[in-house]
C-alpha cells in the first residue's frame, strides 16, 4: 500500500466528476444517508473557510496514464458540495451567511471562486489490493456512530455472490407491495439486514438477533453462494405470508418482530404440512393478532387467552433474543396446525409402484394431454393431489404422464388445463415419481 497526503481544491473534485473519473460509489460504500441539516452545515463550514476531515481516495492508473479516483471515505461530504454547486441543495437561514435561504448561484463571483478554491486534505492510496481498501473503510468507520452493523457488512461483502443474492431478495416486489421498509430504512440498509435474518431463519430456524450472530452467518454463507432452490423456498414462504395475511397493515405482523415470527413459523411448517383450510389459517392469524393487541392495551383483562399474554411478553421482554423468538414462533405454529394437513413423509413412488400404476391402465393415457404413452421408458407417475398440498404418495393418488408432459406441467403449474375425462383431478407436475 502506497499512501500520499496531498491537498485538492473543490474545483479539482468537480472537474473529475464532470469527466466521470470520480467514483463516489465503489461497492463497499454505504448509501448516502446524511440529512439535509448535516449537508448544509458542511457548506457553511466551507463558506467560513473552516477545516474539515480529510478525504481518502484510491487512485488507479492504467498503462496509458489515465487515472480513476474511488472515494474510500468522504463521499457524503463530496456529494453535499456537488448538490450545492448543481443547485439542488439550498442553505437555510440558520446556515446562510446572509440569514436568508441561499443557493450557489446566489453567491457573488468572489464567493463562488473562494468556494471552488477551498482546499481539502486528501490521502491517496495507490497499489492497494481490494481487501486492504475494504479493511481501511471498516476501520475508518468502525467508531463512527452513523455506521450501522449492516453498513459495515456491506463494506465487507458488497459485490460478492451471496450478498448480491440477499440484495435481490430485499429488492423483491413483496416488500414494495406491503410497504414494509421506508426509504430511510433502505438508505441505512435495514431492509437487507432484516431479509438476511429471514433467510437464515429459513435455513436454520429462529436465531439470536445479536449482530455478532449475524456476522458469523455472513462469514459462513459467503463461502457457498445459495442456489435457485433457496430463492424459490424464500419466495414461496413470502407468498404464503401474503395469502394467509391478506391485509398486513391491519395486523401485528406488519411489525418487524411479529413478521419474523410469522415468516419463520411458516418456513418450518411448509416442510411438514400443507394448508388444508386457508380461511381457517387467515382467521387464526387475525384472531391471534387481535388477542395480543387486546392484551397489550389491557394486560389485566381476564378475557385475554394465556397464549396471547405469553406472546406479548416475548415482544416486550427482548423481542430479538433467541428464547423469545422461539416462543413466538411456537405460539404461531400452534395457532395454525389445526388448519393444516401433514404431508406424506414418502415423496417418490417406488419402482414396484411405478410398474403397478403402468399395468393397471390398459390404455396408458396421459392425464395431462389425453394421449397414449407409447412406452414405459416415456412414462412418469405423478401425484393427482400434489404432494406439496398433502397429497399422499399412494396408488390411489397416482396417474400416468408422458415425461415431457410432466415437465410441461411443472412449467405451467399456475395455469390449470381442462380436467381429463372421468373428472379426475389434474396433476400439476410439481412432483415426479
Amino acid at each position: 500500500m502506497q499512501r500520499t497526503v496531498t491537498a485538492q481544491r473543490i474545483s479539482w473534485f468537480n472537474q473529475q466528476r464532470q469527466l466521470k473519473l470520480l467514483n463516489l460509489k465503489p461497492t463497499y460504500q454505504r448509501n448516502p444517508v446524511w440529512p439535509t441539516a448535516s449537508r448544509t452545515y458542511l457548506i457553511q463550514t466551507i463558506l467560513k473557510s473552516l477545516p474539515m476531515p480529510k478525504v481518502f481516495i484510491h487512485v488507479e492508473t492504467d498503462e496509458a496514464g489515465a487515472s480513476v479516483y474511488s472515494v474510500i471515505d468522504g463521499q457524503q461530504r463530496l456529494r453535499s458540495m456537488f448538490e450545492f454547486i448543481d443547485g439542488s441543495l439550498t442553505l437555510p437561514p440558520v446556515h446562510s451567511p446572509t440569514g436568508q435561504p441561499l443557493k450557489f448561484d446566489g453567491l457573488s463571483p468572489a464567493e463562488r471562486t473562494a468556494f471552488f478554491d477551498y482546499d481539502i486534505t486528501v490521502e491517496e492510496l495507490r497499489n492497494t489490493a481490494d481487501p486492504e481498501i475494504r479493511d481501511m473503510f471498516r476501520r475508518l468507520n468502525k467508531n463512527v456512530a452513523k455506521l450501522t452493523p449492516q453498513e459495515l457488512r456491506h463494506a465487507q461483502y458488497a459485490g460478492r455472490p451471496f450478498y448480491r443474492f440477499l440484495e435481490d431478495l430485499a429488492d423483491g416486489p413483496f416488500w414494495k407491495e406491503v410497504g414494509f421498509f421506508s426509504p430511510a430504512d433502505s438508505r441505512r440498509m435495514r431492509d437487507v439486514e432484516f431479509v438476511s435474518e429471514l433467510f437464515f431463519a429459513l435455513n436454520r430456524g429462529p436465531l439470536d438477533g445479536k449482530a455478532t450472530a449475524l456476522d458469523a452467518l455472513y462469514r459462513e454463507f459467503d463461502e457457498s453462494p445459495p442456489d435457485a432452490k433457496l430463492r424459490k423456498e424464500f419466495n414461496a414462504t413470502l407468498s404464503l405470508v401474503r395469502k394467509l395475511v391478506p391485509d398486513m397493515s391491519a395486523t401485528r405482523f406488519a411489525k418487524v418482530a411479529d413478521f419474523y415470527g410469522l415468516f419463520t413459523a411458516l418456513a418450518e411448517l411448509r416442510r411438514e404440512y400443507a394448508v388444508a383450510d386457508e380461511q381457517g389459517c387467515v382467521k387464526a392469524l387475525a384472531g391471534l393478532s387481535q388477542e395480543v393487541d387486546l392484551g397489550a392495551s389491557d394486560p389485566t383483562n381476564p378475557n385475554v387467552p394465556v397464549h396471547a399474554v405469553a406472546y406479548y411478553r416475548t415482544v416486550i421482554e427482548g423481542p430479538n433474543k433467541l428464547p423469545k423468538r422461539r416462543d413466538r414462533v411456537e405460539i404461531i405454529e400452534k395457532a395454525l396446525i389445526p388448519h393444516l394437513n401433514k404431508k406424506d413423509k414418502k415423496r417418490l413412488f417406488t419402482d414396484v409402484e411405478k410398474r403397478i400404476i403402468w399395468n393397471r391402465e390398459p390404455t396408458h393415457t396421459c392425464v395431462w394431454c389425453n394421449k397414449p404413452v407409447k412406452s414405459f421408458q416415456d412414462y412418469q407417475p405423478d401425484h393427482l393431489q400434489p404432494w406439496t398440498k398433502a397429497g399422499p404418495t399412494s396408488l390411489d393418488n397416482a396417474a400416468i404422464l408422458h415425461a415431457s408432459c410432466n415437465q410441461a406441467a411443472k412449467d405451467k403449474a399456475k395455469s390449470q388445463p381442462p380436467a381429463p375425462a372421468g373428472g379426475s383431478p389434474q396433476p400439476t407436475g410439481q412432483d415426479t415419481g
